[in-house]
């Protein structure tokens, strides 16, 4: 059974992404913050990984075994201080990155949405 590592599994782009990897007979790792979001996972058929994009040790851990991980977390609120923002959307798509290539992912594939781009260029 192929198997496959998830964050941002309780948004809406990994909610679905988690529904048809499990149909399709995939194995789901998913990177959750809260119990809330464990349970709303685990609903969807995946197992929770609890951590956050800055423990590059929880993502490592929870993509053993995984042929491809699916990065679709992302800061998306309308305001937030640029700080907040660079932290989630770029360093930790950094320490996803790093995680990946620790645990020897063969293939990542970044999700994302024009959310992220809120009152800049594309």
């Amino acid at each position: 059974m192929p198997q496959a590592f998830i964050t941002g599994g309780s948004g809406f782009l990994g909610r679905n992404m988690i529904t048809f990897l499990v149909n399709q007979g995939w194995k789901v790792n998913a990177l959750v913050r809260s119990k809330k979001a464990a349970v709303t996972v685990e609903n969807l058929g995946a197992t929770p990984i609890t951590g956050d994009l800055k423990n590059i040790e929880a993502m490592q851990n929870g993509m053993i075994n995984s042929q491809a991980v699916f990065h679709s977390a992302a800061y998306v609120r309308d305001w937030g201080r640029y700080k907040d923002v660079y932290q989630d959307n770029v360093v930790g798509t950094e320490n996803v990155l790093t995680a990946a290539r620790a645990a020897k992912i063969p293939r990542f594939v970044h999700v994302g949405t024009e959310a992220v781009l809120v009152g800049g260029p594309p």
